[in-house]
């Protein structure tokens, strides 16, 4: 029942555009432009493995 729910949540969140905000500061075109990020589901959550993924990334490792 609750993973159906966080499913739902999910597929939501990651329908929805980037937040004004994020869109004015550019976040998103500039972790695009550097490789950070493909753009896709800006409002998403993110999981630790994909946090790890990304920082070991910027890092170079």
């Amino acid at each position: 029942m609750v993973r159906e729910g966080m499913k739902e949540m999910e597929a939501e969140r990651a329908a929805q555009p980037e937040s004004d905000w994020a869109g004015q500061a550019r976040i998103r075109a500039r972790a695009m432009a550097v490789g950070f990020t493909d753009g896709t589901r800006p409002q998403s959550l993110t999981t630790r493995e994909e946090v790890d993924a990304k920082i070991l990334a910027a890092m170079g490792k």
